[in-house]
C-alpha cells in the first residue's frame, strides 16, 4: 500500500507507457506491447507486478529466458509476500519447462519458505524432486500429505509421480493401476518409435503451403514412413499424400481433435515433459482413445535442446524434424522433408496449407529461430 501511495506522490511514473502496451497488446503488435512494458519498467523500476508481467513473456520467446529468471529472482528476494510467492511459482514452473529438473530444484531452498504448505504445491514440488531424482524425497512429501490430506492423492494426475509412489505401496491412490498401465504403454510406443526411425526412411510432411500444387503425394507415400502434424489436411491426396505412420500432435484434443484412421498410427505426443510435468498427464492419457494402440512422448531432452536453441517453445514440426535428425547423423536428407514454410509465419499469425490462423495471443514459437534451426537441420543434398 505504502509504495502503491508513493507512485501516486511521485506523478503514476510508466502509466503512459503501460496504456501504450495495453493498447499494443490489444492490436496483436506484440513486440511493441513489450517494448513499451519495458519503457514502463524504466520509468518505475522498483514495480514487482510491472516485472512479474515482463517475466511472462518469457512464455512466448520475446522476452529471454535468462532475463526472465532475474527479475522473477529479484521479486522472491525483494517484493511483498503475495508477489513474492507468485514469482516463486512462475520460477520453478518456467526453470522446470526451460532448462530441466535438475535446474529448477536449485531454487527450492529459495522459494519453500514462500511456497506455502497447500497440497496441491506439495505434491507439484514432490513430482519437481521425483524428475530430479530425489524420488526418496519427494516419496517423503508425499507421505506428508497423505497423513494430512489423504483426499488430495485421490486423483493426482503426475504419471510418474503416481508411478513411483504406486510401486512404493502408498493408499489413496485411485489411479495408481492406471498410471501403471499407460507406462507401460508409452514404453511400448518408445520402442516401436526407436525402431521406425532407425530406418531412417521417414518422410516429414509439414503443414505449410510449399506443396500446393506440387503433386508429391505418391512421393510422399512411396517412402517406409510418413511423419505428420496436428491437424494436418487430409482432402489434397495430390499434393500431400494419404499415409500416415506417425502423427505428433499434442496430447490434449481440445485444439486437434481425434480423428479416425484405417491403420492407426503411431501417436507421438508433445508437450514439456509431459510425463513429469502435468497435473493432468494420467487423465488426458487415460482418455486418449484406446484404438489408437501404441502411443509415445517427445523425449523431454530434445525438448529442453531445442528450447535451448530457439529460447521459445519448438513447434511440432521442428520437434519431429529433430527427432529424425538425431536419427540421421544430425541432418535429414532433404528429399525427405516436405512442407515447411517456416518463413511465412508471424508472431501472431500461422499459416497452412488450408488456411490462416490468426491468434488472440503471441505464437509461443520463434518462427525466426526456428527457420534458421530448420536449416541446420535439413540436408542441402540427397545422401
Amino acid at each position: 500500500m505504502f509504495r502503491r501511495l508513493l507512485w501516486y506522490l511521485n506523478g503514476r511514473p510508466g502509466s503512459t507507457e503501460l496504456q501504450s502496451s495495453r493498447r499494443a497488446y490489444a492490436s496483436g503488435l506484440y513486440s511493441d506491447a513489450v517494448n513499451w512494458l519495458q519503457a514502463a519498467l524504466d520509468k518505475s523500476r522498483n514495480d514487482y507486478s510491472l516485472q512479474l508481467s515482463m517475466s511472462r513473456w518469457a512464455r512466448y520467446g520475446i522476452v529471454p529466458f535468462e532475463s526472465a529468471k532475474e527479475m522473477l529472482l529479484n521479486i522472491v528476494d525483494n517484493a511483498p509476500p503475495h508477489l513474492a510467492r507468485t514469482a516463486s511459482i512462475e520460477l520453478l514452473n518456467l526453470c522446470w519447462e526451460r532448462a530441466g529438473a535438475t535446474a529448477a530444484i536449485v531454487h527450492l531452498p529459495r522459494t519453500m519458505p514462500l511456497l506455502g504448505s497447500r497440497p496441491a504445491t506439495r505434491i507439484r514440488v514432490a513430482a519437481l524432486m521425483n524428475d530430479a531424482g530425489l524420488a526418496e524425497d519427494a516419496l517423503d512429501i508425499l507421505a506428508e500429505v497423505a497423513i494430512r490430506h489423504p483426499q488430495s492423492l485421490h486423483d493426482m494426475g503426475y504419471l510418474e509421480l503416481t508411478v513411483a509412489a504406486q510401486n512404493s505401496g502408498f493408499d489413496h491412490l485411485v489411479l495408481g493401476r492406471s498410471a501403471l498401465a499407460i507406462s507401460h504403454r508409452l514404453d511400448t510406443g518408445a520402442a516401436r518409435l526407436r525402431a521406425l526411425l532407425d530406418t531412417r526412411d521417414v518422410a516429414v510432411v509439414a503443414n505449410g503451403r510449399s506443396l500446393m500444387g506440387k503433386s508429391q503425394g505418391a512421393n510422399i507415400d512411396a517412402h517406409r514412413q510418413v511423419m505428420r502434424f496436428n491437424n494436418y489436411v487430409t482432402s489434397d491426396i495430390v499434393d500431400l499424400g494419404r499415409r500416415t505412420d506417425v502423427w505428433v500432435r499434442p496430447l490434449s484434443p481440445r485444439y486437434v481433435p481425434w480423428r479416425q484412421f484405417r491403420n492407426q498410427p503411431l501417436l507421438v505426443f508433445t508437450g514439456p515433459n509431459l510425463c513429469h510435468r502435468f497435473s493432468d498427464a494420467i487423465q488426458l492419457l487415460t482418455a486418449c482413445p484406446k484404438e489408437y494402440g501404441d502411443i509415445a512422448v517427445i523425449p523431454p531432452s530434445l525438448y529442453i535442446t531445442l528450447f535451448g536453441e530457439l529460447d521459445a517453445s519448438p513447434s511440432s514440426g521442428l520437434l519431429g524434424l529433430a527427432l529424425l535428425a538425431e536419427h540421421c547423423g544430425g541432418r535429414v536428407p532433404q528429399d525427405q522433408v516436405f512442407g515447411y514454410s517456416l518463413q511465412d509465419n508471424r508472431e501472431n499469425m500461422s499459416i497452412y496449407h488450408h488456411g490462416t490462423v490468426q491468434g488472440e495471443s503471441p505464437s509461443r514459437h520463434n518462427w525466426k529461430a526456428e527457420l534458421r534451426l530448420f536449416q541446420n537441420l535439413v540436408g542441402t543434398e540427397q545422401q
